[in-house]
């Protein structure tokens, strides 16, 4: 019968050059005297020459090793979470990454279809970034400007998969911001917006108001006093009087792609009536929900008309909130709430309750505080079993 015999594997491989050794070692030291003992010298699990890079091979078996990661795989850099650009510009999207040996870079759909080039529209360059040239509009295709990519690394060692992108192309054309007049009873809150084209809300906002070009009101947590423009871009005014209704009103927005900005179309004026007795306080339309991420500044709206003018009151539940503590970072301007610094502790169920002599109205707000995701790998050295 033919005698079976076991390769080790070859004399280049370092790690098992160590392993040879090291029972020399212990045959000529006295260490590994028992039955079991695997006790090496420390000299030789911790050489002084530069430990040799990962492989991807299978090796004889050993010991464990530890691997850092970075030694692997990795990227050096990713792409944005969101990329967003105008037909006009185009962009590029780089995807770079680092291994041992030198890693493959792919890309593909959100539902992992490889991707492939669109003559004109999407190109895949030498160096694995993503190229989108600018295209004429009515090359807009959505299955390239309205989609997201995923960056593939692969190398023997294994594939790592990129945070994926949300791609939004943007054609550019001609539009226009508009104000509308606003009817509003003596001593009480005018309401004016600025009206953007619901395709552009995304891209556009609203940077200041001005009042017959001579007063500009920009965005402020606090306001003047008289007047209060949000950081949604609506712009309150406060006890209004007739003279008010003399002012015009017009609005400037910018388009943060293209980096122009607009003025509203005509100006708007307020057009200010006197009430007959007494009228019980009437919400004006809310949008119920609001939503911020988290360390961003948030107003929650709250106007109401009523005669006499309403007083306003803000709950969390049973609690009283923005009790005119502005230290606190939350406080009322006008009727609205305001939140300096929006975090998780602040999300919930608000109301507003605005009171006269002649009744009182409730307005309930939902407030949705968006904390960006965060992952933490641990342990940053993984186990390599070698077998």
């Amino acid at each position: 019968m033919k005698k079976r015999t076991r390769k080790m594997g070859s004399v280049n491989s370092p790690l098992l050059c160590v392993l040879m050794v090291a029972g020399a070692v212990a045959a000529t030291t006295g260490l590994g005297t028992g039955p079991g003992d695997t006790r090496l010298s420390t000299d030789l699990l911790n050489p002084p020459y530069p430990p040799q890079p990962p492989q991807a091979h299978r090796l004889p078996r050993s010991p464990q090793h530890r691997v850092h990661l970075a030694q692997d795989l990795h990227f050096i850099e990713e792409p944005p979470r969101q990329l967003h650009f105008t037909n006009t510009s185009g962009a590029v999207m780089d995807c770079v990454a680092k291994g041992m040996p030198d890693p493959t870079i792919s890309w593909t759909f959100a539902d992992g279809r490889p991707l492939s080039q669109v003559s004109g529209l999407l190109q895949l360059a030498d160096n694995g970034s993503l190229v989108f040239p600018p295209f004429p509009a009515h090359r807009y295709d959505t299955r390239v400007h309205s989609a997201v990519y995923t960056c593939r690394a692969s190398s023997p060692v294994g594939t790592l998969l990129a945070t994926p992108t949300i791609v939004r192309a943007v054609v550019v054309g001609q539009y226009q911001v508009q104000v509308y007049d606003h009817l509003v009873m003596t001593g009480n809150t005018a309401v004016l917006q600025c009206v953007v084209p619901s395709y552009l809300r995304e891209f556009v906002s609203v940077t200041s108001w001005h009042l017959e070009e001579t007063r500009h009101v920009y965005p402020s947590l606090h306001g003047d006093g008289k007047y209060h423009m949000t950081e949604a871009g609506d712009l309150h005014v406060f006890e209004v009087t007739p003279a008010d209704g003399l002012s015009r009103f017009s609005c400037r927005a910018l388009h943060r792609l293209t980096g122009k900005s607009q003025v509203s179309v005509s100006p708007a004026r307020i057009i200010v009536t006197e009430a007959q007795g007494a009228v019980a306080p009437r919400m004006r339309e809310s949008r119920g929900r609001v939503v911020v991420e988290s360390g961003a500044a948030v107003t929650l709206p709250c106007v109401a008309q009523g005669h006499p003018p309403p007083s306003y009151s803000w709950y969390r539940g049973s609690e009283v909130v923005g009790g005119g503590d502005v230290g606190g970072g939350v406080w009322v301007v006008g009727g609205s709430l305001v939140l300096e610094r929006a975090d998780i502790s602040h999300a919930g169920q608000y109301s507003c309750v605005a009171n006269n002599t002649a009744g009182q109205a409730r307005m309930p707000v939902h407030l949705q505080v968006i904390v960006p995701l965060s992952v933490q790998v641990s342990p940053f050295q993984r186990v390599r079993g070698v077998h």
